[in-house]
Protein backbone atom coordinates (compact mmCIF):
# COMPACT_ATOMS: atom_id res chain seq x y z
CA UNK A 1 0.00 0.00 0.00
CA UNK A 2 1.11 4.06 -0.81
CA UNK A 3 1.01 6.09 2.17
CA UNK A 4 1.60 9.38 2.45
CA UNK A 5 2.61 12.74 4.89
CA UNK A 6 3.27 16.18 4.84
CA UNK A 7 6.40 18.04 5.94
CA UNK A 8 7.45 21.98 6.11
CA UNK A 9 10.63 22.15 5.41
CA UNK A 10 12.38 25.40 6.06
CA UNK A 11 16.62 25.66 5.42
CA UNK A 12 17.47 24.97 9.17
CA UNK A 13 15.38 21.35 8.92
CA UNK A 14 16.86 20.36 5.87
CA UNK A 15 18.56 17.48 7.81
CA UNK A 16 15.34 16.22 9.43
CA UNK A 17 13.98 15.94 5.56
CA UNK A 18 16.87 14.05 4.68
CA UNK A 19 17.00 11.64 7.59
CA UNK A 20 13.52 11.01 6.34
CA UNK A 21 14.51 10.51 2.78
CA UNK A 22 16.81 7.71 3.98
CA UNK A 23 14.15 5.93 5.43
CA UNK A 24 12.10 5.34 1.51
CA UNK A 25 10.15 8.38 1.53
CA UNK A 26 9.86 9.81 -1.74
CA UNK A 27 8.79 13.86 -2.34
CA UNK A 28 6.22 14.43 -4.75
CA UNK A 29 5.14 17.34 -4.85
CA UNK A 30 6.41 21.30 -3.04
CA UNK A 31 4.77 24.08 -2.68
CA UNK A 32 6.29 27.72 -0.81
CA UNK A 33 4.06 28.29 2.31
CA UNK A 34 2.50 31.30 2.09
CA UNK A 35 3.21 31.92 5.89
CA UNK A 36 6.58 31.82 5.45
CA UNK A 37 8.88 35.02 6.22
CA UNK A 38 11.02 36.33 3.74
CA UNK A 39 14.14 35.74 5.90
CA UNK A 40 13.27 32.00 6.67
CA UNK A 41 11.27 30.37 3.82
CA UNK A 42 8.99 27.39 4.40
CA UNK A 43 8.16 24.71 1.92
CA UNK A 44 5.58 22.20 2.27
CA UNK A 45 5.97 18.93 0.84
CA UNK A 46 3.91 15.91 0.04
CA UNK A 47 6.07 12.49 0.72
CA UNK A 48 4.82 9.12 -0.37
CA UNK A 49 6.16 5.84 0.39
CA UNK A 50 5.42 2.33 -0.38
CA UNK A 51 4.23 0.55 2.58
CA UNK A 52 3.86 -3.92 3.18
CA UNK A 53 3.74 -3.01 6.93
CA UNK A 54 1.87 -6.18 8.65
CA UNK A 55 0.17 -6.32 11.50
CA UNK A 56 2.87 -8.47 12.69
CA UNK A 57 6.48 -7.60 11.28
CA UNK A 58 8.61 -10.12 12.97
CA UNK A 59 11.09 -11.17 15.73
CA UNK A 60 14.47 -9.56 14.03
CA UNK A 61 14.24 -6.75 16.95
CA UNK A 62 11.54 -8.10 19.16
CA UNK A 63 13.85 -11.21 19.90
CA UNK A 64 16.18 -9.36 22.21
CA UNK A 65 13.29 -7.75 24.32
CA UNK A 66 11.38 -9.81 26.42
CA UNK A 67 7.57 -9.31 25.70
CA UNK A 68 6.69 -9.97 29.45
CA UNK A 69 9.02 -6.76 30.47
CA UNK A 70 7.49 -5.01 28.04
CA UNK A 71 3.54 -6.02 29.24
CA UNK A 72 4.44 -4.41 33.04
CA UNK A 73 5.05 -1.19 31.05
CA UNK A 74 2.61 1.30 30.70
CA UNK A 75 3.38 2.81 27.16
CA UNK A 76 2.13 -0.97 26.04
CA UNK A 77 -0.76 -1.38 28.75
CA UNK A 78 -3.47 -3.93 27.23
CA UNK A 79 -1.33 -4.60 24.48
CA UNK A 80 -1.44 -8.37 22.95
CA UNK A 81 1.86 -10.04 22.46
CA UNK A 82 1.51 -9.57 18.57
CA UNK A 83 0.92 -5.97 19.33
CA UNK A 84 4.14 -5.37 21.40
CA UNK A 85 6.33 -7.09 18.75
CA UNK A 86 4.40 -5.25 15.85
CA UNK A 87 5.05 -1.73 17.52
CA UNK A 88 8.97 -2.86 19.05
CA UNK A 89 10.44 -3.41 15.17
CA UNK A 90 9.70 0.00 14.44
CA UNK A 91 11.65 0.95 17.01
CA UNK A 92 15.43 1.57 17.35
CA UNK A 93 17.49 -0.25 20.66
CA UNK A 94 20.02 2.25 21.29
CA UNK A 95 22.81 1.34 24.11
CA UNK A 96 23.92 4.24 25.48
CA UNK A 97 27.33 5.17 27.86
CA UNK A 98 27.40 6.23 31.09
CA UNK A 99 26.53 9.46 31.42
CA UNK A 100 25.92 10.11 27.89
CA UNK A 101 23.81 13.04 27.32
CA UNK A 102 20.58 11.75 25.69
CA UNK A 103 18.78 15.16 25.10
CA UNK A 104 19.57 18.78 26.56
CA UNK A 105 16.80 21.10 27.78
CA UNK A 106 15.84 23.13 23.97
CA UNK A 107 16.66 20.22 21.94
CA UNK A 108 13.77 19.39 19.71
CA UNK A 109 14.03 15.49 18.46
CA UNK A 110 10.43 13.82 18.45
CA UNK A 111 11.20 9.88 19.65
CA UNK A 112 9.49 8.41 22.87
CA UNK A 113 11.72 5.87 24.74
CA UNK A 114 11.37 3.33 27.30
CA UNK A 115 14.08 2.38 29.93
CA UNK A 116 15.15 -1.51 28.95
CA UNK A 117 18.48 -1.63 31.21
CA UNK A 118 20.31 0.85 33.47
CA UNK A 119 19.13 4.02 34.60
CA UNK A 120 17.93 7.52 32.83
CA UNK A 121 18.51 10.89 35.13
CA UNK A 122 15.56 13.87 34.02
CA UNK A 123 16.90 17.01 35.21
CA UNK A 124 16.08 20.89 34.92
CA UNK A 125 19.06 23.11 34.86
CA UNK A 126 17.31 26.07 35.61
CA UNK A 127 16.14 24.69 38.93
CA UNK A 128 17.02 27.10 41.62
CA UNK A 129 17.38 24.62 43.98
CA UNK A 130 20.59 22.52 45.33
CA UNK A 131 20.80 19.10 42.82
CA UNK A 132 18.54 19.94 39.65
CA UNK A 133 17.56 16.26 39.23
CA UNK A 134 13.47 15.73 38.82
CA UNK A 135 13.56 12.03 38.60
CA UNK A 136 15.78 8.94 38.21
CA UNK A 137 13.97 6.65 35.79
CA UNK A 138 14.97 2.78 36.18
CA UNK A 139 13.87 -0.37 33.55
CA UNK A 140 10.45 0.25 32.39
CA UNK A 141 10.52 4.05 32.81
CA UNK A 142 9.03 5.83 29.71
CA UNK A 143 10.26 9.30 28.87
CA UNK A 144 10.22 11.92 26.15
CA UNK A 145 6.58 11.95 25.33
CA UNK A 146 5.47 15.69 25.96
CA UNK A 147 7.60 16.20 22.41
CA UNK A 148 6.62 13.09 20.67
CA UNK A 149 3.65 14.54 18.84
CA UNK A 150 5.10 17.91 18.03
CA UNK A 151 8.31 19.62 17.34
CA UNK A 152 8.80 21.64 20.43
CA UNK A 153 11.77 22.08 22.61
CA UNK A 154 12.82 19.94 25.19
CA UNK A 155 11.79 21.37 28.55
CA UNK A 156 14.79 19.02 30.59
CA UNK A 157 17.65 17.31 30.30
CA UNK A 158 18.27 13.53 30.26
CA UNK A 159 21.28 11.65 30.65
CA UNK A 160 22.40 7.89 30.73
CA UNK A 161 23.31 7.26 34.73
CA UNK A 162 26.73 5.86 36.06
CA UNK A 163 26.02 2.25 34.47
CA UNK A 164 24.84 3.77 31.10
CA UNK A 165 21.17 2.92 29.49
CA UNK A 166 20.02 0.39 26.87
CA UNK A 167 16.52 2.30 25.48
CA UNK A 168 13.71 1.07 23.36
CA UNK A 169 13.33 4.40 21.15
CA UNK A 170 10.27 5.10 19.03
CA UNK A 171 10.66 7.69 16.42
CA UNK A 172 7.56 9.77 15.27
CA UNK A 173 8.29 8.54 11.92
CA UNK A 174 8.02 5.49 12.33
CA UNK A 175 5.00 6.38 14.59
CA UNK A 176 3.53 7.88 11.29
CA UNK A 177 4.22 5.37 8.98
CA UNK A 178 2.23 2.46 11.54
CA UNK A 179 -0.81 5.11 11.51
CA UNK A 180 -1.03 5.58 7.96
CA UNK A 181 -0.84 1.98 7.62
CA UNK A 182 -3.78 1.23 9.98
CA UNK A 183 -1.93 -0.64 12.55
CA UNK A 184 -4.63 -1.12 15.15
CA UNK A 185 -1.88 -0.70 17.93
CA UNK A 186 -0.87 2.59 17.07
CA UNK A 187 -3.84 3.97 18.79
CA UNK A 188 -3.49 2.21 22.02
CA UNK A 189 0.20 3.42 21.91
CA UNK A 190 -0.92 7.04 21.51
CA UNK A 191 -3.73 6.52 24.46
CA UNK A 192 -1.28 5.05 26.31
CA UNK A 193 1.22 7.97 25.55
CA UNK A 194 -1.31 10.51 26.70
CA UNK A 195 -2.23 9.18 29.79
CA UNK A 196 1.54 9.24 30.97
CA UNK A 197 1.92 12.91 30.17
CA UNK A 198 -1.87 13.32 32.15
CA UNK A 199 -0.11 11.50 34.99
CA UNK A 200 3.11 13.82 34.79
CA UNK A 201 0.91 17.37 34.61
CA UNK A 202 -1.14 15.94 37.00
CA UNK A 203 1.99 15.65 39.26
CA UNK A 204 3.08 18.74 38.27
CA UNK A 205 0.12 20.62 39.16
CA UNK A 206 0.50 18.74 42.62
CA UNK A 207 3.72 19.90 43.07
CA UNK A 208 2.75 23.73 42.27
CA UNK A 209 0.21 24.01 44.33
CA UNK A 210 2.50 22.67 46.89
CA UNK A 211 5.19 25.37 46.45
CA UNK A 212 2.02 28.35 46.21
CA UNK A 213 0.88 26.77 49.96
CA UNK A 214 4.34 26.70 51.16
CA UNK A 215 4.95 30.35 49.77
CA UNK A 216 1.62 31.03 51.34
CA UNK A 217 2.56 29.77 54.74
CA UNK A 218 5.68 31.63 54.68
CA UNK A 219 3.89 35.15 54.11
CA UNK A 220 1.13 34.23 56.82
CA UNK A 221 4.44 33.81 59.27
CA UNK A 222 6.38 36.93 58.15
CA UNK A 223 3.45 38.88 58.88
CA UNK A 224 2.77 37.29 62.22
CA UNK A 225 6.57 37.94 63.22
CA UNK A 226 6.11 41.93 61.55
CA UNK A 227 2.89 42.39 63.46
CA UNK A 228 4.42 41.07 66.90
CA UNK A 229 7.67 43.09 66.56
CA UNK A 230 5.43 46.10 65.90
CA UNK A 231 3.05 45.60 68.92
CA UNK A 232 6.18 45.09 71.49
CA UNK A 233 8.16 48.29 69.91
CA UNK A 234 5.02 50.22 70.43
CA UNK A 235 3.23 49.26 73.54
CA UNK A 236 -0.10 48.43 72.34
CA UNK A 237 0.07 50.07 68.95
CA UNK A 238 -1.72 47.18 66.45
CA UNK A 239 -3.91 49.38 65.02
CA UNK A 240 -1.80 48.49 61.72
CA UNK A 241 -3.52 45.24 61.21
CA UNK A 242 -2.22 41.47 60.79
CA UNK A 243 -1.26 41.88 57.35
CA UNK A 244 0.45 45.63 57.87
CA UNK A 245 4.09 46.45 57.07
Amino acid sequence: MKISRYEYVTPESVSSLNRILRRGWRPVRESRSDQSAAESPTWLVLLEKECDLSPFVGDEIAAGVPVDFLQGVMLFDDFSDEEIRTVVNQCEIQSVAAYAELFNQGDVSEAIYVVLNGEVEVTLPELPVQGQSVVKLEPGGVFGESTFFSETPHTMSATAGESGATLLALDHVSFDEMFQAQVPAVLKLATNAARILAGRLQETDEWVWSLLTQSQQAQISASWRRYRHRVSGSGSDASGGFFGV
